[in-house]
């Protein structure tokens, strides 16, 4: 049932603005819904931190991409979340910009390309600290744009929040996506931690194999995803079949042995038979 609940459940998922006095409804208005395999608008046009007006497919092709819709001048759950995202990168074997790609797209519609350079300059100092992290400044990117845009974006991968304009609030839960180089919804985490095994095995999921090591490809053969959860557990079907094809290679591995063997046996007791013991006189 809990599983049930995270799956789409309304094609209105996007922003929504309250009337003033009005607070909130919690439960129905700020959420991220899965809406796994979506497309996302890859011609939604946002500025980035530089000011140039750019469309979602620009920056989402050829890798991986994690997806998050903070806004930069949120001090609480959004500060959390880019504070998350940091810790679980950095313990990563991939990097920003080489391996995978990061998309921040702002839910509020009154921010600046200068509030996304100010929040980008922040998190790089972080992330690339030593100065060995250099394709990050490329690979992360820092977006705002219109009110229509940001819903165009939000609704398809089932972002909710809730906009106030008169207190110049919003509402909104927190969790990155994992998008395809193409573009289409591939894993939901909620919160603000990030485990970075599960995202480890998500961008190599998501990157089609096209990343990560033996290790992590075996990995993710033997696992399914747990929506519920949001991580990667052991799949039984999965490991019943790789026994069941272990026996079966086994056992035809057995037969094939015993019957070299035997036939080698054969063969020797038929060389003998036909030699002669004595030379004829």
């Amino acid at each position: 049932m809990l599983a049930m609940s995270l799956l789409p459940m309304t094609a209105n998922a996007q922003g929504k603005k309250i009337p003033t006095g009005s607070r909130p409804d919690q439960a129905n208005d700020v959420m991220i819904e899965q809406h796994l395999d979506a497309q996302i608008p890859l011609d939604a046009t946002f500025k980035d931190e530089n000011g140039k007006v750019i469309k979602l497919g620009d920056y989402v092709k050829d890798k991986p991409t994690v997806l998050v819709m903070p806004f930069y001048k949120c001090a609480g759950s959004c500060a959390l979340e880019l504070e998350g995202m940091i810790q679980c990168f950095d313990k990563l074997p991939f990097n920003v910009g080489k391996e995978f790609n990061v998309l921040a797209v702002s839910i509020h519609p009154k921010e600046t390309q200068e509030d996304a350079l100010a929040k980008k300059k922040t998190i790089l100092e972080i992330y690339n600290g030593k100065g060995d992290r250099p394709d990050a400044t490329n690979g992360w990117h820092f977006l705002t744009g219109d009110w229509e845009n940001i819903n165009k974006l939000a609704q398809p991968v089932g972002f909710k929040y809730v906009y106030d304009e008169n207190k110049n609030q919003i509402s909104h839960a927190a969790g990155i996506m994992i998008l395809t180089p193409n573009g289409k919804v591939s894993r939901y985490f909620y919160g603000v931690n990030y485990d970075k095994k599960q995202v480890k095995l998500s961008l190599v999921e998501a990157g089609e194999n096209k990343i990560g090591n033996l290790a992590d490809k075996i990995t993710l053969f033997c696992s399914a995803f747990d929506m519920a959860a949001g991580k990667y557990t052991l799949s039984i079907m999965r490991l019943l079949q790789i026994m069941g094809t272990m026996t079966v290679l086994v056992v035809v591995s057995s037969i094939s042995l015993m019957s070299f063997r035997y036939r080698r046996i054969a063969l020797r007791k038929s060389d003998l038979v036909g030699q002669t013991p004595f030379a004829s006189p």
